[in-house]
C-alpha cells in the first residue's frame, strides 16, 4: 500500500513538471520578443548581459562576407546594459569600459540609434544602429559591418 502512495505521488510530481515546463518557456519568450518596434520596448529588452556571437563584414561591392567570431579572433566581448541607463563593455572577461547609453528612433530606418557615451572622457562617443530581432542584439554601422550578440543573462 505504501508503495502505491509513493508511485502515485511520483506520477503527480512528474505530470506537474511536464505541465509547468511550457509555462516557464513561455515566460522567457515573452521577455525576448522576435521583433522590437518602439524605443520603450528597446529600452526594456536591451537590459541584461549580451555575449558576442559573430561579426559579419561585407562592404558594398567587396565580394565575399568575412566572419569574425570569438574563436577566430581569440577574444570574447560582452555588453552589460542596466536599467539605470549605464552599460559596460567587457573584453576577455576583464578589460571593461563603462558607458552611459541612450536609445533613440532612427530617421533613416525602422531600427534604433544606440549612443554609448564613455564615462572616461578620453574615449570617443560611439553611435551605431541597434536592431533587436529574433532574440539577438545586432549592432551595425549600415556600411557592411554587423555584430551579433545573444543574451547571456537577464536584467541587472
Amino acid at each position: 500500500m505504501e508503495n502505491s502512495i509513493k508511485n502515485t505521488l511520483f506520477q503527480l510530481l512528474t505530470a506537474g513538471t511536464f505541465f509547468c515546463l511550457p509555462l516557464l518557456g513561455g515566460c522567457q519568450k515573452a521577455e525576448l520578443p522576435d521583433e522590437v518596434n518602439t524605443v520603450e520596448e528597446a529600452r526594456r529588452v536591451i537590459v541584461g548581459e549580451w555575449e558576442w556571437e559573430r561579426t559579419e563584414i561585407n562592404y558594398r561591392g567587396q565580394g565575399n562576407t568575412i566572419y569574425e567570431t570569438p574563436d577566430t579572433e581569440n577574444k570574447t566581448i560582452q555588453y552589460v546594459f542596466r536599467k539605470d541607463g549605464t552599460a559596460a563593455k567587457i573584453e576577455n572577461g576583464k578589460d571593461s569600459i563603462d558607458y552611459n547609453f541612450e536609445i533613440e528612433e532612427s530617421l533613416e530606418s525602422s531600427d534604433f540609434h544606440l549612443t554609448l557615451s564613455p564615462k572616461d572622457i578620453n574615449i570617443q562617443v560611439s553611435r551605431t544602429f541597434l536592431i533587436l530581432y529574433n532574440g539577438n542584439l545586432i549592432l551595425t554601422n549600415r556600411l557592411g559591418v554587423s555584430s551579433y550578440y545573444i543574451r547571456k543573462a537577464k536584467q541587472l
